[in-house]
């Protein structure tokens, strides 16, 4: 029996094990860009939210979706928001599922270069993960690391003089990088353009720097002098 990329179960042994329901929870947490609260969930999927809360809280011990704290507007207890694992057991198989439909974009892109050409075909999978407006510069942030863990990395932004710096570590593309290092930093380039871009944020991605410290690759991001529109 063939293994999953990197000893995980493959992801046709896990959905199965969840039951119907659980596996369409598990895809609806997995399709948003930011964390959804079990009201949000049972909406999208017609069920009380009771039972909602019932399969997410399951899927947090499962290790297929991280369970965290959401700000009010109004006084009273923190909402909680869940959003899919990106280092559970379906982590590193829909990472490379993920790189390689980007991939395969970028082959019919027009584009002098195949970095080019990637970096177009991440820009156009960026847009489709930016699912609401950015209200400034940190919402979009948020968005970007969100929409950067889909691919199995674990990142963290911070604002700077300039504009803002994110941390993207661990790669996890390694074997690919060693070969075509060029052409997937492209990708993951290309990405956080289009999330930026399709938010109408207040910053770009001014560089991004492979291994700008052991295992860690940074990205640079510049305050845009324009918005679209205007």
């Amino acid at each position: 029996m063939k293994d999953s990329p990197r000893g995980h179960a493959s992801t046709n042994d896990v959905v199965a094990g969840l039951g119907p329901r659980r596996a369409e929870v598990l895809a609806v947490v997995r399709r948003s860009s930011t964390p959804l609260d079990a009201p949000a969930v049972a909406d999208l999927l017609g069920i009380h939210p009771n039972s909602a809360r019932f399969h997410l809280e399951a899927l947090v011990r499962l290790g297929l979706a991280d369970r965290s704290a959401q700000e009010r507007s109004s006084p009273g207890r923190p909402a909680v928001g869940y959003a899919a694992s990106a280092t559970g057991p379906l982590g590193a198989e829909a990472s490379y599922r993920e790189l390689a439909s980007t991939l395969a974009d970028a082959v019919t892109r027009r584009g002098r270069t195949p970095q080019e050409r990637a970096r177009r075909a991440g820009a156009a999978k960026g847009r489709t993960l930016a699912v609401t407006r950015s209200t400034g510069s940190a919402a979009a942030l948020d968005t970007v690391v969100r929409s950067l863990a889909r691919l199995g990395f674990d990142s963290s932004a911070s604002a700077t003089r300039g504009g803002a710096r994110i941390e993207i570590t661990p790669c996890p593309f390694l074997e690919l990088v060693e070969e075509h290092g060029a052409v997937v930093c492209a990708v993951h380039h290309g990405l956080m353009d289009g999330v930026l871009a399709e938010l109408d944020a207040p910053l770009v991605v001014d560089q991004l720097t492979p291994f700008a410290a052991p295992g860690r690759c940074v990205a640079t991001l510049a305050r845009r002098t324009t918005t679209r529109g205007t």
